[in-house]
């Protein structure tokens, strides 16, 4: 797999620590007449006709950044402070330039004056303000609130200007502000304090009120989600489009069964597969007028387990069940060549950040064994692994199963719908499950390791007041490369803890017929922005 390169990352580190780093928009996308006396191929974009995405999962409980994770959001609603662009560097979103004073500790946003929510609010720095009071305010009680708390303080200097005041340096700040897909998707706080929880109460289901290139039509759970192009919306540096989108409008079609979404797409019923499960892509390639796309992600899948439930509050047990879990053999059988084997919480991509270890992570059967003895369990024990209804994670559960049997341990398996698998989970009866991250920035760590997200997302129960003090160190680095040294430390005794099963590092596998034009794969966000692309239909 690809590695995120140091270089790229002293890029990003420059514009954490510079003193006056301004980022202004820049670029046209528009097409060049052609001559006269040339033959038009292709007449370009088209604007019109609804795009149809396969989903295997859907949002919940709702769609509201204040409420949900970093990952069940579709981007297309919401948008960022600022955008990553395709290198990861972070640039304009909402404002289109910022500067950093006081070695970061004083960031100034420029925010755009042509930007308007969906129900026509101009945005300006007020409302970016409120989003992030919001979002960190103890009453919302927001999961993403901790990803915040390095903000000390705000102040709107002018109807576009907002100030944001840091205690310490914090260098994911950058990060987190380039995330729309959760956190940093901004959305019109006024709309959600009349109708959230404070209000009606039907915010996240009914109404929904973005910044991005769509609006929200209509979410039918179990079945679709329906976004119409925002004919406001004026786009930014990293696409072609200066807006608004081509398209009229997205669906979103929740197909949680493998080959009836590999039939939908083979039939045109639906024109893009998020994922294309391992055992369908070459079936898939060589369907008439099929496209895939393949490449490097940041996705791990791993086995969790709750670290204080009886036998997986024993170290020795969680380190046996990783020894007796051979993650090759996984990523030969389950995904066919299209992963890699995973030997540490985060994937290769960060570089020279990534810390991997081979012997608390690797296959050794016999020294699992051993840790089973002396942890009490000479005679293994049963316990109950939930997964969620996809092909390829049922497929890996049922391979863990046989190889937990080798070593005396009855694994039973529970299949779940998303809603059910997380109505499991909050209602804290996890013992093992499968679950996926994809996340570029290592504060994934603490995200899901430390104490104050406890019982949510630290659906792993591990609680370790020494390892909290080290995030908190580590997460206040003064430097990037500063910051990469601490974590680095903290994976390695992480890793003895054998919190997790890692797995696999899956490709990012993604399929679209001809009639989509333009497509662009981005490789933090993949194919959840849709300004560019265009229907030839």
């Amino acid at each position: 797999m690809k590695k995120l390169s140091k270089e790229k990352w002293v890029i990003i580190l420059v514009a954490i620590i510079s003193l006056a780093l301004i980022i202004t928009a820049c670029g046209d996308g528009a097409a060049p007449p052609p001559a006269d006396d040339d033959e038009v191929v292709d007449a370009g974009p088209k604007v019109g006709g609804d795009l149809v995405i396969a989903w295997d999962w859907e949002p919940d409980p709702v769609i509201d950044p204040y409420n949900l994770g970093w990952g069940n959001l579709p981007l297309d609603l919401f948008e960022g402070l600022l955008i990553s662009d395709y290198d990861f560097n972070p640039g304009p979103g909402i404002a289109e330039s910022f500067s950093f004073e006081e070695g970061g500790l004083v960031q100034i946003y420029k925010i755009r004056d042509d930007r308007y929510f969906h129900d026509g609010t101009k945005i300006n720095a007020e409302a970016v303000k409120r989003h992030f009071e919001l979002l960190i305010d103890e009453e919302v009680d927001s999961m993403s609130r901790w990803d915040f708390a390095f903000i000390s303080s705000m102040e709107v200097l002018d109807e576009y200007t907002l100030q944001i005041n840091l205690e310490e340096p914090f260098p994911a700040a950058l990060s987190n502000f380039s995330w729309a897909g959760g956190w940093g998707g901004i959305q019109n706080p006024y709309a959600w304090e009349e109708y959230g929880p404070w209000g009606e109460n039907t915010y996240g289901t009914e109404v929904v009120v973005g910044s991005g290139p769509f609006k929200f039509v209509e979410w039918i759970p179990g079945d679709r989600l329906v976004v119409e192009r925002f004919d406001d919306y004026k786009s930014t540096p990293i696409f072609e489009n200066e807006g608004p989108a081509y398209l009229d409008t997205v669906t979103y079609r929740f197909i949680f069964d493998s080959s009836t979404a590999v039939m939908e797409f083979e039939v045109g019923n639906v024109h893009m597969l998020e994922t294309v499960p391992p055992e369908y892509v070459e079936q898939v390639r060589n369907m008439p007028g099929a496209n895939i796309y393949e490449g490097d992600s940041w996705e791990v899948v791993y086995v969790g387990m709750a670290c204080d439930k009886a036998p997986f509050d024993d170290v020795r047990v969680r380190q046996a069940l990783n020894l007796a879990v051979d993650q090759q053999e996984i990523a030969d059988i389950v995904w066919m060549g299209y992963a890699e084997p995973a030997y540490a919480y985060i994937s290769p991509s960060f570089g020279d950040a990534y810390v991997a270890d081979t012997e608390t992570f690797g296959y050794n059967p016999e020294k699992a064994m051993e840790l089973l003895a002396e942890a009490g369990y000479p005679d293994g024990f049963t316990a109950e692994l939930i997964v969620e209804n996809r092909t390829d994670w049922i497929s890996a559960a049922e391979i863990i199963q046989d190889m937990l049997a080798e070593v005396g341990v009855n694994i039973e398996i529970r299949q779940y719908e998303r809603a059910g698998f997380y109505d499991v989970l909050r209602a804290e009866e996890q013992e093992m499950f499968i679950r996926a991250h994809s996340w570029w920035g290592l504060d994934i760590l603490p995200w899901y390791f430390h104490s104050r997200n406890f019982p949510y997302p630290n659906y792993h129960r591990y609680v370790n007041e020494e390892m909290d003090a080290r995030f908190n160190d580590a997460d206040y680095s003064a430097t990037y490369d500063e910051l990469v040294e601490k974590y680095k430390a903290i994976q390695a005794d992480l890793a003895k803890e054998a919190i997790w099963i890692p797995l696999v590092q899956p490709m990012d596998v993604v399929a679209y017929r001809d009639e989509v034009k333009n497509f662009h794969f981005h490789p933090l966000y993949g194919i959840r922005y849709n300004v560019d692309i265009w229907l030839d239909e």
